[in-house]
């Protein structure tokens, strides 16, 4: 076995799955909209890091935020500081971590757990 894996397989949490599987069933990516997180293209080797403990030796806030003002991905090179909406599937922390990444931009980050269309998306 492989030590690395697309970032999209990786993570095998109950509420990641969830939330993989909401965006499959509604054709996020047919409508335009993309995965920040799930479709990164390059393999990732160490995925059991947790903001959490800093033993694992999370990112750094600089960071994060140093590559939402530089960082360009997809064919059409956006760049990510210029994305107006992002959908955030992950625990307050992480949601925050996502805010504080993209703090000097319009960009509005919305709790995915929240949003209406997810809550019918479980109950069905």
């Amino acid at each position: 076995m492989h030590p690395y894996v697309p970032a999209r397989y990786a993570y095998h949490g109950s509420s990641s799955i969830k939330a993989t599987q909401w965006l499959e069933t509604n054709e996020i990516e047919l409508k335009g909209f993309r995965w920040l997180n799930r479709t990164v293209a390059h393999p990732i080797g160490k995925y059991d890091v947790s903001f959490n403990d800093d033993d694992t030796d999370p990112i750094s806030d600089n960071t994060l935020y140093s590559q939402v003002m530089h960082q360009r991905r997809w064919k059409d090179t956006t760049p990510l500081k210029n994305f107006k909406t992002i959908i955030c599937f992950g625990s307050q922390l992480y949601l925050e971590k996502v805010k504080n990444s993209f703090r000097s931009t319009d960009t509005q980050v919305l709790d995915g757990y929240t949003l209406k269309e997810f809550r019918r998306f479980l109950r069905s």
